[in-house]
């Protein structure tokens, strides 16, 4: 299992002199830990072996040390980011798609935290194992929808008609964000494809899983919604 987190942001709504996902929230924990945690806590007792990707910039080598310190069993391996797109999400798949040949990617941001069962992380790995590709959504109010990368559900709420990243608040059709997303490593480039604008068809047959514990961090405020 590639754990890919995306760790490339400058956080310069903290102020910090430190990488934001280092921030420590009330429990104690960097948020980086609570972003890693359900993963690797959820497949702990499975069958898949895990290892984690950082893209960013050379200022990531702190977040690298940190990591890798707080998880010392788990291969951690620092990706620096490639500037080819215009949509940050492709750069940081592109970048770490050099170092991933086979099984399943798990692409996280290094500053969205969700919570949920052990149950639903370790079943979006098992549906992606033989292929295709998952999505983790969080519901979010209108007045986030300028913040995330967001989605339009179908009357089901179990696939996704399409996907924006940061539209208008007014913009009703999307009231989902992406947590995380989960796809084999053979569709990898489907889905860096998707991002890219090329086509929408990886998101319209993904498959939904809901999170309900989801916490996008983009001020000091937003950690203490952390629990």
């Amino acid at each position: 299992m590639n754990i890919v987190v995306a760790a490339a942001g400058k956080g310069t709504r903290f102020g910090a002199r430190y990488p934001k996902e280092l921030h420590l929230l009330s429990t104690g924990h960097a948020v980086i830990d609570r972003v890693l945690a359900p993963w690797l806590t959820a497949v702990a007792g499975e069958e898949f072996s895990a290892r984690v990707i950082i893209v960013g910039d050379e200022s990531r080598g702190a977040t690298l040390t940190h990591v890798t310190g707080r998880y010392p069993t788990v291969p951690v391996g620092l990706c620096l980011q490639r500037a080819d797109a215009h949509n940050p999400n492709v750069n940081v798949l592109a970048a770490a798609r050099r170092w991933i040949d086979r099984g399943v990617v798990v692409y996280l941001l290094a500053d969205q935290i969700l919570t949920a069962k052990d149950a639903v992380f370790v079943d979006s790995v098992k549906q992606v194992q033989n292929g295709g590709i998952a999505i983790l959504a969080a519901g979010i109010p209108s007045s986030a929808r300028h913040t995330e990368g967001c989605l339009e559900l179908d009357a089901a709420n179990d696939h996704v008609v399409t996907h924006e990243e940061k539209p208008p608040a007014d913009d009703e059709r999307f009231n989902h964000a992406w947590a995380a997303l989960v796809a084999n490593a053979n569709q990898l480039d489907r889905l860096i494809g998707g991002f890219h604008r090329q086509h929408d068809n990886p998101w319209r047959t993904s498959k939904v899983l809901h999170v309900q514990g989801y916490v996008n961090i983009n001020t000091i405020d937003d950690l203490r919604a952390v629990r």
